[in-house]
């Protein structure tokens, strides 16, 4: 019972890990996603959620929120990038 207890902690911790994006916005080669899971970047309070901004080869992880103003996605990146990106510019992601 404890091995199949253990299995199943791995498991969700494993499926945890690779959270699937909520939505994403994309121009050229730059492509940000938003994730529902809470932003890991230490210094950063008032951006709650987790985000990505792919560009080429590069990635940086960041943190997001709609609650600032109105209509716009907030976002800051490790990389001390901050853009505010129109909701209608975002698509929902349906399939990884």
């Amino acid at each position: 019972m404890k091995t199949l207890v253990a299995v199943f902690v791995s498991l969700f911790v494993a499926i945890s890990a690779f959270a699937e994006p909520l939505a994403k916005a994309q121009s050229g080669g730059t492509q940000v996603m938003l994730y529902t899971d809470p932003c890991t970047l230490p210094a950063v309070v008032n951006l709650p959620n987790r985000a990505e901004w792919i560009d080429g080869s590069k990635m940086f992880e960041g943190c997001w929120s709609t609650d600032i103003i109105p209509g716009f996605v907030i976002l800051y990146f490790s990389d001390r990038f901050i853009v505010a990106i129109p909701v209608r510019a975002l698509t929902e992601v349906t399939a990884i």
